[in-house]
């Protein structure tokens, strides 16, 4: 098992090596890639209030007119823009209401002719709708020999998940997890796993969610919401989670990121801690290619 993490851990840094060198070297002279990475949003429509975003408001009625059809998925993927994209993260709103989901992957894999990856980010407030749909994408996937990976929305640990995203919010996506981890048990293939975005509210309460996602998936996963713009569309509220807007939250997220460092991690977990601790608390630029 050492033996099989350590070569892991060796291919992770050599993909490191080598998307630090295309990105800066892109960057340096000014080269137009084709994306690699695409996130799509499938529908505005959610199922979950929350209170760093205002995608849920509005009429679901209108929003369904809105969104683009089948026909128009396959017309805008089968340009050759898209045509070295390896990985596709499909999002919302929340993508699950959207009841051609699985067809929606289909026309993917359909029109992308290096696809590798399908990720599916959720909130996994429905349980059955979340776990049916990921059921029918992996099987595709498998037939396909695509990666499947669904990641549930995770804010905080019980009360204050509830208090982002609504009451019971917790205990629903905690049964979607349970769900979905025994998918995991019949099909190795399967990932799943959890994100939280890090702000300046919950940044008090960043070990308690460390020690959840550690003891439900074995791993850690962050995200910072300065680096995330789609919490722009609820400015008022938005902003006010920015931690260039909260000093003294600002210096606790560093002082854990600083000790996460300490602890020596695996290199390509530490390298993404130093990354993120440089670009809040010294303003440099990004050097490490993100996948979104």
């Amino acid at each position: 098992k050492g033996y099989r993490m350590k070569i892991f851990e060796l291919s992770k840094m050599i993909k490191i090596i080598i998307n630090f060198a295309r990105y800066n070297l892109n960057s340096l002279f000014n080269i137009v890639a084709y994306p690699r990475y695409v996130v799509f949003y499938t529908t505005y429509r959610c199922n979950s209030h929350c209170k760093a975003c205002n995608i849920w408001r509005g009429d679901d009625s209108e929003k369904i007119k809105d969104e683009l059809t089948l026909n128009e998925i396959r017309e805008i993927f089968s340009d050759s823009l898209f045509k070295k994209v390896i990985n596709v993260n499909v999002q919302g709103g929340e993508a699950t209401l959207r009841e051609d989901l699985v067809d929606i992957v289909q026309v993917l894999i359909e029109e992308l002719p290096s696809l590798k990856v399908i990720g599916l980010t959720s909130n996994g407030l429905d349980a059955k709708t979340v776990v049916s749909q990921a059921k029918k994408i992996l099987k595709l996937c498998i037939k396909n020999d695509i990666e499947f990976n669904v990641g549930i929305s995770v804010d905080g640990v019980g009360k204050y998940h509830d208090f982002a995203r609504g009451k019971g919010a917790f205990k629903k996506a905690s049964k979607t997890i349970t769900e979905l981890k025994k998918i995991k048990e019949k099909f190795p293939e399967f990932e799943v796993g959890t994100n939280c975005v890090v702000t300046a509210n919950n940044v008090y309460n960043i070990e308690e969610i460390e020690r959840w996602q550690k003891r439900v998936f074995g791993f850690n996963n962050i995200s910072v919401v300065e680096f995330r713009d789609h919490f722009l569309n609820s400015p008022a509220i938005g902003d006010s989670l920015l931690f260039e807007r909260n000093e003294k939250e600002k210096r606790m997220f560093i002082r854990w990121l600083t000790k996460k460092i300490s602890e020596k991690p695996p290199y390509s977990l530490q390298y993404r801690y130093d990354q993120i601790k440089n670009m809040l608390s010294k303003n440099k630029n990004r050097i490490q290619s993100c996948q979104y």
